[in-house]
């Protein structure tokens, strides 16, 4: 017989105790709870940033558009929480069958906008591509405020994000 476990109490010869079986399921929850959260925000970043460029691509083909008088018309984009919408005319109708709707793919986030005048509507001028209403578009999640995207429209109708 081996003397090492021959020589040993009885109590010594248990395995872990229950506060060290605690304590390590405590760690491991600790990493767990970490690593989720630091996923889980690289994840909303990742959405907010395709919202955004989505969003920045309507506006552009919105101004494009207009400058090049397409269909004869004026453009613009409306916005919503849930989605952007390119729309020809110098107003938004819902009902327009040529509206080309893009619904956010995180819905999980809020999409507020601050245009001078008021409003949620960007509709460029026809000779210039100029806006009226010019201003923002701010893309946060509902959980976390130190995460938002801006776009800026200024009123050249040239848009930028940050």
């Amino acid at each position: 017989m081996n003397t090492f476990f021959h020589n040993l109490s009885p109590n010594s010869r248990r395995g872990f105790s229950l506060i060290e079986l605690i304590a390590v399921v405590a760690i491991i929850g600790i990493i767990v709870a970490i690593s989720v959260a630091a996923f889980s925000s690289t994840k909303e970043g990742q959405a907010l940033d395709k919202d955004v460029q989505n969003t920045l691509s309507l506006i552009k083909e919105a101004r494009s558009r207009t400058l090049a008088s397409v269909g004869d018309s004026q453009y613009g984009v409306h916005f919503e929480e849930t989605k952007a919408v390119l729309f020809k005319g110098a107003s938004y109708n819902p009902n327009d069958p040529d509206n080309f709707v893009h619904t956010f793919d995180s819905l999980d986030h809020v999409v507020s906008v601050n245009l001078v005048g008021g409003g949620s509507d960007l509709v460029f001028n026809r000779l210039t591509a100029e806006v009226p209403a010019y201003g923002t578009v701010t893309f946060r999640p509902f959980n976390n405020p130190s995460i938002f995207r801006v776009i800026s429209v200024y009123q050249t109708g040239i848009s930028t994000t940050y």
